[in-house]
């Protein structure tokens, strides 16, 4: 199986600087992540409050139950620049992608529990919102152009 059809979940997709990545997840047993107008938009406020300064946007889908976003990780020079100093990442360039996908992965489990607080709120709802946090696969150039 080819590198980019793999699909990993939250605790395991190796986000690294300079890749492409389908980021996507559904609601818990398909249920609405979105019920209004204003829980689209302040969804995609939270990303960009969480994960602007970490990922270029390229495309994203918002449907009820489910959701996709086409991102490139940020190269090493600026993400090491977003990071603040409590999350000091190391020279060394290996354990450097390590500390950088935790930081970027910490920033995405804080926006989908930011949301989910928000949204259960509303709802007058407790619980997970998804099942993870959300599941992704690193794309390659080709698989980019081929969905085109």
């Amino acid at each position: 199986m080819e590198k980019h059809n793999k699909i990993f979940d939250d605790r395991t997709l190796p986000l690294e600087p300079g890749q492409y990545y389908h980021i996507f997840n559904k609601g818990n047993n398909k249920d609405k992540l979105f019920t209004k107008d204003e829980n689209y938009r302040y969804f995609l406020k939270l990303f960009s409050k969480y994960l602007s300064d970490f990922v270029d946007t390229f495309a994203y889908c918002l449907l009820p139950n489910h959701f996709h976003f086409l991102i490139k990780i940020k190269e090493m020079e600026d993400l090491q620049n977003s990071v603040n100093s409590a999350s000091h990442i190391p020279e060394n360039h290996e354990e450097s992608n390590d500390g950088i996908n935790k930081v970027i992965i910490d920033k995405f489990r804080l926006f989908f529990m930011s949301y989910a607080k928000a949204f259960n709120k509303q709802e007058n709802m407790q619980g997970s919102l998804v099942k993870s946090f959300f599941a992704g696969r690193e794309l390659t150039i080709k698989t980019i152009c081929l969905m085109l």
